[in-house]
C-alpha cells in the first residue's frame, strides 16, 4: 500500500512539469486530504502511514484527470470561499480568492444594513451567496445567463443558506434567476426599478490577446464565455451594468465590479460617461 507521503511525492513528480513543484505538491496534498478525509497536517504527523484500500481507485481516476491538466477543482468538485466551500464543475467559473476582496469590499460598506442586492452574472453563486451568509438581514438576488452557472449556484443556495445547514438567521434564501446582461433590464421583472441597494458583479472581461498570459489548464477547461470578451469592445459588459445600475439602483445605490487592471481608466471613463461618480 502507498504511503501518505510515496503517494504525494510521486503525484508532485508527475504534476510538476504542468505547474511546478510548489503549487504540484499543494494540488496533491489537497486531493490526498479531500479523498481521504484527512486533517490538513495528517500528511505531516502521519507520512508514513498507508492509504487506506477503498481510496486508491478514486485516487488513481482523479490522478489520471490532473495529469491531462483538469484543474483540482472540477476533479474535487468543490472549491473554498471565504471559509465556505462551494460546488463547481465545468462549465463554471472556479472562483478565484482576489474575488474574496470583491465580497469584503462590499461587506465593510454595507455591514449593519438591510440591503437588497444583485449578483450579476453570479457563476458559482460565490459572491451573492457569500454576502447573504456574512449580511444575512440582506436580500439577495444572483443572475446569470448559463443554465449549468443556475444549478450550480441552486446547489450552493441549497447547502450554505437553507436552515438546514445552520444559517437560521437568513431573513431570506437568496434568489437565482435568468437573465442576459446585454439585455435592456427591463426584460426581467425579478427586482422592481429603483428598489436595489447594491450591484456587484465580476463579468467576463479579460481580452483576446490577453490568453497568451492564461494558463493552460484555464484556456482549456474553464468557460470560455465567462472569461473572454472582444478586442475590438473589452468593456461591453461594464456598459451594459451601467445601464442595468441606472434602471435597478435607488439613489445612492452602489456598484462594485470587479475589472480588467489594464482597462481601469477606459472602465472609469465609461461610468462617468453614464453618471457614476
Amino acid at each position: 500500500m502507498p504511503t501518505y507521503k510515496y503517494y504525494t511525492d510521486q503525484l508532485t513528480g508527475e504534476l510538476d512539469s504542468l505547474y511546478g513543484a510548489r503549487e504540484a505538491r499543494s494540488i496533491a496534498l489537497r486531493l490526498l486530504e479531500d479523498v481521504c478525509g484527512l486533517s490538513q497536517y495528517a500528511y505531516i504527523t502521519e507520512p508514513g502511514k498507508e492509504i487506506e484500500d477503498r481510496f486508491l481507485q478514486r485516487l488513481a481516476e482523479a490522478s489520471e484527470d490532473l495529469k491531462k491538466g483538469r484543474p483540482l477543482q472540477y476533479v474535487t468538485g468543490v472549491q473554498e470561499f471565504l471559509g465556505r466551500e462551494f460546488a463547481v464543475r465545468e462549465g463554471v467559473l472556479i472562483p478565484r480568492p482576489e474575488t474574496e476582496e470583491l465580497v469584503l469590499m462590499v461587506k465593510r460598506c454595507a455591514e449593519g444594513s438591510r440591503l437588497r442586492i444583485l449578483d450579476a452574472a453570479c457563476g458559482s453563486g460565490c459572491i451573492g451567496i457569500s454576502l447573504a451568509c456574512e449580511l444575512p438581514q440582506s436580500e439577495v438576488f444572483l443572475c446569470d445567463i448559463s443554465p449549468v452557472a443556475l444549478e450550480v449556484t441552486g446547489e450552493n443556495i441549497n447547502s450554505l443558506c437553507m436552515k438546514s445547514s445552520g444559517q437560521e438567521s437568513l431573513s431570506t434564501v437568496p434568489a437565482a434567476f435568468y437573465a442576459d446582461l446585454l439585455e435592456k433590464p427591463l426584460s426581467q421583472a425579478v427586482i422592481e426599478a429603483g428598489t436595489l441597494d447594491i450591484l456587484v458583479s465580476n463579468p467576463p472581461y479579460i481580452r483576446q490577446t490577453e490568453r497568451i498570459l492564461m494558463h493552460k489548464n484555464v484556456l482549456d477547461f474553464e468557460p470560455e464565455e465567462a472569461l473572454f470578451v472582444p478586442d475590438e469592445n473589452p468593456l461591453i459588459f461594464y456598459k451594459a451594468l451601467a445601464e442595468w445600475g441606472l434602471y435597478l439602483l435607488r439613489p445612492g445605490g452602489r456598484m462594485f465590479m470587479e475589472i480588467n487592471e489594464a482597462l481601469g481608466d477606459e472602465t472609469k471613463k465609461i461610468l462617468l460617461q453614464y453618471g457614476y461618480s
